[in-house]
């Protein structure tokens, strides 16, 4: 007799439990809004002592541009990612001294999306720790501060050790 009434009390905890974990689950699960906080809203211009307008999101962190990434394509991948995090938001809010048709968005070789600015995709730096901070400019002679009113770039093609210049949307220029 004993051991059946142990059998129940341990049965009766178990279902208890299991109930406990899929409501987890099913919370962890949601797909709800309330639980993503994006780290920005849009992008805005901020002016640096050092390189004049700059382009930031919303929050004054500093934006970048990857000069192995031209003809509209991202080449950060694998560790890249770590020190160089992917800027991307939906439907952003622009300063109003931007163009929206400057903006668009991409899908990255590992499928996640990326916003672009004149082609280029966008970068937040790691190294940034403080809004306004600018350290990952020239970092490898690859990175560069996004700049709003850039109309030529230097380009970079790593597998022919080549620099060169282009335009917006990574046009190849030349002499």
């Amino acid at each position: 007799m004993k051991i059946v009434e142990k059998v129940k009390f341990s049965s009766g905890l178990l279902s208890t439990a299991c109930a406990f974990f899929l409501l987890l689950l099913s919370i962890a699960c949601s797909k709800s809004e309330d639980y993503i906080t994006p780290r920005s809203m849009g992008v805005d211009i901020k002016i640096n002592s050092t390189f004049g307008k700059i382009l930031t999101d919303d929050l004054g962190n500093t934006l970048y541009f990857f000069s192995n990434d031209a003809g509209i394509t991202s080449s950060c991948v694998g560790g890249c990612i770590d020190a160089w995090t992917v800027f991307y938001i939906s439907n952003q809010i622009i300063n109003s001294d931007l163009e929206s048709n400057d903006f668009a968005e991409i899908t990255r070789p590992d499928g996640g999306k990326q916003t672009t600015y004149k082609g280029w995709p966008l970068y937040y730096y790691a190294g940034d720790v403080n809004a306004g901070d600018v350290t990952g400019d020239k970092s490898g002679g690859i990175w560069y501060v996004a700049k709003p009113d850039y109309s030529v770039m230097v380009a970079n093609n790593p597998s022919a050790n080549v620099k060169y210049l282009v335009a917006p949307k990574g046009k190849t220029l030349y002499t």
